[in-house]
C-alpha cells in the first residue's frame, strides 16, 4: 500500500509541475510576443528607435530565459524562436516596415507555436 501512496503522489507532483512549466512558458512565449507586436508598431508608426528597443527587449528576455528554456524545450525549437527574433531584429534594424511585418508574423508564430506545443491535451496524456 505504500508503494501505491508514494506513487500517487509522484503523479500529482508531476502534475502540478507541468501545469507550473506551462504557466511559466505561457507568460514567457506571450510577454516576447508582446515586445514584437509593440515593436512592428513601432515600426508602422517609423518611430524606428523605440522599435528597435522593444525588439532587443524581447531578445533579451528570451536569452535570458536560456536556462530554463533549453532545459524544458527541444533545443530545434529554441534555437529556431531566436533565429525568428533575431531575423526581425535584422529587418528592424534595416528600417524595411513591410520585412519587418513579415519577420514580426514568423517570430510571432514561433512564440505562440512553442506555447501550443506545451499545452496538457488529451492526446498527449492517451
Amino acid at each position: 500500500m505504500k508503494k501505491e501512496i508514494f506513487i500517487g503522489c509522484f503523479l500529482v507532483l508531476m502534475l502540478a509541475a507541468a501545469i507550473v512549466n506551462i504557466h511559466f512558458l505561457t507568460k514567457l512565449t506571450d510577454n516576447v510576443v508582446n515586445l514584437i507586436e509593440d515593436s512592428e508598431k513601432y515600426a508602422g508608426q517609423g518611430d524606428w528607435e523605440t522599435a528597435e528597443k522593444k525588439a532587443e527587449e524581447a531578445a533579451r528576455l528570451w536569452s535570458d530565459s536560456d536556462t530554463y528554456t533549453h532545459l524544458v524545450l527541444r533545443h530545434p525549437e529554441v534555437e529556431t524562436a531566436m533565429d525568428a527574433i533575431y531575423g526581425f531584429m535584422e529587418e528592424i534594424y534595416a528600417k524595411e516596415e513591410g520585412a519587418a511585418k513579415g519577420a514580426a508574423e514568423a517570430a510571432i508564430s514561433r512564440m505562440q507555436s512553442i506555447s501550443a506545443i506545451e499545452q496538457i491535451k488529451i492526446g498527449s496524456i492517451f
